[in-house]
């Protein structure tokens, strides 16, 4: 069986519909799915979305990416790309294709994480011991303090991406709000009692635009405040990790470096990377059962885009 070609060429083909033999077997399973075949198909087919929410509810969260591609590309070969059903539907594809990308952090762990894997929280509880007790020595060498703080970063919070941290500058002084400086870095500077992050540069940064958080940790806190007096005391701005000269920027690679370094010094395994941080501070989160607002939050904090939705099941709603 075909379809017409003009279904097909509707619009240009998306990462997860790579073939036209694709388009050809998920729209199938969708005739299967609805028990309709696709010549009986119209607008009014997916009209009542409660009732194919419910057709929806025991696929697989691929299964649904699937399904909800085929919806919008029929509505948009019918033209009906321009009404709210079709938007409800893209919403709902969005929010799905977000949801797996986030749980694809919490993926299977490779041989070497098996061997070094460590669980978020045990991280966490060894340097909330640790730090107070390091920031009472008189003296601080440059290098051990630096990767402690990048190792913090991924740590005493959500833990972001390794570009994150490479353009990141420090403006002690800001003579504007830090969203408006120049876009080809990312910004942290005091606010307060806290700390003000701005990312302008991030590996998702073409779909979430410019982010802003808040620094809350305190201990965290207490460490780029040893830091930057200690060692930049006279510096106006500049990046927040740099090299021994104290101006040039880390690479993305010597961040990496770091991590492992501090990781096999405080938690003595043969390989802590970004990725096992990463994957066990997922890992832990799910275990929380953590609701729809709480999964919105920390997607956002890691560079995912992710709103609820619909096809979540079994998300506590608190």
């Amino acid at each position: 069986m075909s379809f017409p070609k003009e279904y097909y060429d509707v619009y240009s083909l998306v990462t997860n519909e790579n073939t036209a033999k694709h388009i050809k077997l998920t729209t199938i399973n969708l005739e299967k799915l609805l028990n309709k075949k696709f010549t009986r198909w119209s607008y009014a087919t997916f009209l009542n979305k409660e009732e194919i929410d419910k057709k929806f509810e025991n696929l697989t969260m691929t299964a649904k990416i699937h399904s909800l591609s085929v919806i919008k590309r029929f509505l948009k070969y019918k033209r009906r790309d321009n009404t709210e059903l079709y938007r409800l539907y893209n919403t709902d594809l969005n929010e799905v294709y977000e949801r797996h990308n986030l749980k694809r952090e919490e993926q299977k762990k490779t041989t070497k994480e098996t061997e070094s894997w460590m669980s978020y929280q045990d991280m966490k509880k060894h340097l909330v011991e640790f730090i107070p007790k390091y920031l009472m020595s008189p003296e601080f060498q440059f290098y051990r303090f630096r990767d402690l703080i990048i190792l913090s970063f991924y740590i005493l919070q959500t833990p972001v991406r390794l570009g994150n941290l490479a353009e990141l500058k420090f403006v002690r002084n800001p003579e504007q709000e830090l969203r408006h400086y120049d876009k080809t870095f990312n910004y942290i500077s005091k606010d307060g009692n806290k700390y003000k992050l701005v990312y302008n540069q991030y590996k998702t940064q073409k779909r979430l635009g410019q982010l802003e958080f808040i620094i809350k940790n305190q201990l965290l806190i207490n460490l780029l405040d040893k830091y930057l007096s200690y060692f930049f005391k006279n510096n106006s701005e500049h990046y927040l990790f740099t090299k021994k000269d104290q101006v040039s920027k880390l690479s993305t690679v010597s961040l990496e470096q770091a991590i492992r370094k501090q990781g096999k010094k405080h938690f003595d395994k043969p390989d802590i990377t970004l990725n096992l941080i990463r994957h066990s501070f997922f890992t832990d989160f799910f275990k929380t059962n953590p609701s729809i607002k709480e999964q919105r939050r920390v997607a956002l904090e890691a560079g995912h885009k992710y709103t609820a939705s619909m096809s979540i099941q079994y998300a506590r709603l608190d």
